[in-house]
């Protein structure tokens, strides 16, 4: 049997995954998919409109087989770490192909760009007037293109045995707000806040479990963590936060008097903003904190310890013992047993999806890692 990988976030499962997925399944005639999808909190350390149950749920109806969670010591992180992490995951299930889109569709540039190394003037030079550190690196600037680079560098320093593939990335940009039937993810969460339908940018089961999810009040609001991140950051201390891994240079002091003034999230990391902090890290960061993340804790850990399967496809079933028998990691389906065997790392998930669920409406219990059943998709 022969698998291919994707590191995803699904936030949330729109056209473009089902294009990237199909495609995918065609250029290496795989067996199975299995997706490394980030759970409660996204990379970008904002918290997934729907809950990584749904989001699997989602996936599963459109295309793929098998959705196993990155933790959250890694998905919360900067794209070094992100693709570390998923990258060592998928290499220890034994996928063959690790699959992902870009701009171009091209390897050979982006393999480029990942074997190149900086050169540390220039790299000093780009951060101090105020670049992100793939600008600065010369590294392609789409975010997909960033985070391709960084999977394939990952390929290379971890010694993987998978073949990348990309897919030529069709549709609106990262950031393009614009809404139609190839919307990127950030269009459709911010047509979802402004309660516009996103139906035509979604595969109709992902949308019926969205439905599901915003008819149930399980859906994250916009603002919805705002009160909750501004008291813990209110009444922290700066030695506690100044350990989340990307709290360095003062910025603890930063937050801590932007959370004394201002009244939201987005108010809160705008304030901080300057061009030695952009957002993305600020929000890291902010979320590190809340979560109890700590540097200790991840320079321990240098890659995922378990493959903790969120769910897969029936008819796929028969797959799972020959991934079992090439896995390098245990894989698990019981919250229970994780913390038990795992408790450092998944008490850390388990923050996560407690604190994600203040910030909806209703299906606000904690404890949902230890309750809710793996989704077996008939």
């Amino acid at each position: 049997m022969l698998f291919c990988g994707v590191i995803c976030e699904f936030d949330p499962f729109h056209n473009g995954h089902a294009y990237l997925l199909r495609l995918l399944r065609q250029k290496t005639g795989c067996d199975g998919i299995l997706c490394v999808m980030s759970g409660s909190f996204t990379q970008r350390g904002e918290a997934a409109v729907v809950s990584k149950w749904a989001r699997t749920e989602m996936a599963l109806a459109c295309g793929a087989d098998f959705v196993f969670e990155l933790p959250a010591l890694f998905a919360v992180r900067d794209a070094a770490h992100f693709a570390q992490g998923g990258v060592g995951l998928l290499d220890a299930l034994g996928a063959d192909w690790l699959g992902f889109g870009s701009e171009t569709g091209e390897l050979a540039p982006l393999w480029t760009a990942a074997r190149t190394e900086p050169d540390a003037a220039k790299l000093r030079e780009g951060l101090k007037r105020g670049e992100s550190f793939a600008r600065a690196r010369g590294t392609p600037l789409a975010p997909n293109d960033t985070l391709a680079v960084e999977y394939l560098r990952a390929v290379d320093t971890t010694g993987s045995r998978m073949q990348p593939v990309t897919v030529r990335r069709e549709g609106s940009g990262y950031h393009d707000g614009r809404m139609g039937p190839l919307a990127s993810a950030t269009a459709v969460r911010e047509a979802l806040w402004r309660g516009e339908s996103v139906q035509a940018a979604m595969p109709e089961a992902a949308y019926a479990v969205l439905a599901r999810e915003i008819e149930e009040g399980a859906f994250q609001r916009c603002d919805g963590l705002d009160e909750a991140l501004l008291a813990l950051l209110r009444l922290a201390e700066p030695g506690r936060l100044c350990r989340a891994p990307e709290m360095s240079e003062g910025l603890e002091n930063r937050l801590l008097h932007a959370a004394q003034a201002c009244g939201t999230r987005r108010d809160a990391i705008a304030a901080v903003k300057c061009k030695r902090y952009t957002w993305a890290r600020i929000s890291r960061a902010l979320t590190q904190a809340a979560l109890g993340m700590e540097k200790q804790l991840c320079r321990r850990v240098q890659s995922p310890p378990y493959a903790r399967l969120l769910g897969f496809r029936a008819a796929s079933a028969p797959m799972l013992g020959e991934i079992k028998k090439r896995a390098r990691v245990p894989i698990e389906a019981r919250g229970a047993r994780l913390r038990e065997r795992y408790e450092d790392v998944f008490r850390l998930e388990m923050r996560a999806s407690d604190l994600w669920a203040l910030g909806c409406l209703r299906r606000r219990e904690a404890c949902r890692d230890l309750t809710e059943k793996i989704i077996i998709l008939e």
